[in-house]
């Protein structure tokens, strides 16, 4: 029985141990005192450069680029909906203009959390195309800034919308007139749940105290990476990156990597950068004792050590009357909250996860510009096709002399793997030869790219003569009839570094 409910889950033995391990541990070692400290100032946070970054990034009114939150865990009755209400209105009372997105498509009920009766838009508009876009779904609340998108009433086939729809909800939501998008996610791993999930820039994974909460919390998080990860490797990869046999489900995320690179190293490293790009963390709600937020934080340790992947806890709510009574109040607990220790512990949450969504924007902004730099030499790879060929080079530069030999060679230039790292160089003179009959040939270069800890660079010919274009030409020729063309095996997913 307990085989079958790891494989479920997707927990492998050796993390179902862990868990346990971890949860007996924080039972038997916790010290009340201290414990109730730790409670009460929520837990570990994500290190921020100094105290004051959180005054300056609550008080801040500039105006920044939408940030993305997705609310979610591995089953119902979590609370992931009150989390996600309550953390719309403490962002949209710091003076954010907020969207809250009913993503639970087949059990909607932020608008009923939010006193709406019978909304007059529902996303399942959308999704029927009755509405054009989600600007025309949303709903007023009670706060001028905080607007909602009601999800739809639970049909047969509500909550499995095509992949087109599903693809122009995503888009959609990119598009809306907000500094705030918060996503409330419906519970289990279907791929919309998951896709819904990881389409944020911050993922909020919620738990409870409960151990089929932690269980299927873990695994819910363990899927979303999966997923993530598909749709980051080239579609031959994925296979690889698949549990599969008998003990498909068990195997740890290391196990996966492990085996995707023994078939494809560039896919690996690919997804290893992905992950660590892959911002979540953990919230514990409804907790009843300072002993059950060390469940929650045992679980964020088991993140680390199992999936690799820091997803530190940033809140652990205990359970209250307050939050209890406004959900049948229908009035989140937030809009009439005052200085109670969960009321600043959602404010604390709030700055958190906009200070981890600023991060995660500025980097997508460098990862834009990066882009454009792999556009350009995708350019010059359609141009100038390089071929594999090992030819010794000399190239002087500041008046010292380098050694090394060429990795590929096309008409525009050349890709060499020095004996040594370069200096920061812009141009020099390149001697390549001798090469078969043709002797050796002596051209200006310059740098366009290079990757110093495989010491290699990229250089490219300057303002070639006729006679050293033509010598070029023959190069390439010869380079060609004997090798293959020296071209990425996924020319949609290159690195960073763009290739020499």
């Amino acid at each position: 029985m307990k085989r079958h409910f790891r494989r479920v889950l997707c927990i492998s033995g050796a993390e179902h141990n862990a868990l346990g391990r971890l949860i007996k541990c924080c039972e038997d070692t916790v010290k009340s005192k201290f414990a109730e400290l730790f409670l009460k100032f929520g837990g570990f946070r994500p290190k921020i450069n100094n105290e004051s970054d959180a005054t300056t990034h609550a008080a801040s009114d500039r105006v920044m680029a939408k940030l993305t939150f997705s609310i979610g865990g591995g089953k119902g009755g979590t609370g992931k909906s009150v989390v996600a209400a309550n953390l719309a209105v403490t962002m949209a009372q710091s003076g954010k203009r907020v969207v809250l997105v009913d993503g639970d498509l087949g059990a909607a009920n932020l608008h009923t959390m939010f006193g709406i009766d019978r909304p007059k838009v529902l996303l399942e508009h959308f999704i029927r195309r009755e509405v054009s876009s989600l600007e025309d779904a949303l709903t007023d609340t009670a706060l001028p800034n905080l607007k909602l998108v009601c999800g739809g009433m639970p049909t047969l086939g509500s909550a499995n919308p095509a992949y087109q729809t599903k693809q122009k909800f995503l888009r959609h939501i990119r598009q809306l007139e907000a500094d705030v998008v918060i996503s409330d996610i419906g519970a289990g791993t279907h791929y919309n749940v998951l896709d819904l999930f990881n389409f944020a820039d911050v993922r909020v994974v919620v738990f409870t105290s409960q151990l089929t909460s932690v269980h299927n919390g873990y695994g819910f998080l363990k899927a979303a990476l999966h997923r993530y990860l598909q749709r980051i490797i080239p579609p031959a990869a994925r296979q690889y990156l698949d549990s599969a046999g008998a003990h498909a489900g068990e195997e740890s995320l290391a196990d996966m990597l492990t085996r995707l690179a023994n078939f494809n190293v560039s896919a690996a490293e690919q997804a290893k950068i992905a992950l660590s790009g892959y911002q979540a963390c953990l919230v514990g709600n409804m907790l009843a004792s300072a002993r059950e937020g060390f469940v929650i934080n045992a679980v964020s340790q088991m993140v680390r050590d199992h999936l690799h992947l820091e997803a530190p806890v940033i809140g652990l709510i205990r359970h209250g009357e307050k939050i209890t009574r406004s959900v049948n109040e229908r009035a989140p607990f937030m809009m009439l909250a005052g200085i109670e220790s969960n009321a600043e512990l959602f404010r604390k949450m709030a700055t958190t996860l906009i200070i981890s969504a600023e991060r995660v924007n500025q980097t997508r902004q460098e990862a834009l510009v990066n882009q454009a730099v792999i556009n350009k030499y995708r350019e010059y790879d359609r141009r100038y096709p390089r071929f594999r060929i090992t030819i010794p080079v000399r190239f002087l530069a500041d008046g010292e002399l380098f050694a090394g030999v060429t990795k590929n060679l096309g008409q525009g230039g050349i890709g060499v793997y020095f004996d040594s790292i370069l200096p920061s160089v812009e141009e020099g003179v390149l001697r390549i030869g001798p090469f078969g009959s043709s002797g050796t040939l002596v051209i200006k270069a310059s740098v366009r790219h290079r990757e110093d800890q495989r010491k290699l660079i990229g250089l490219s010919f300057a303002d070639p003569t006729e006679e050293q274009v033509n010598y070029i030409e023959g190069m390439v020729a010869k380079a060609a009839a004997t090798t293959t063309l020296n071209m990425p095996e996924n020319r949609n997913s290159l690195p960073t570094n763009a290739p020499c």
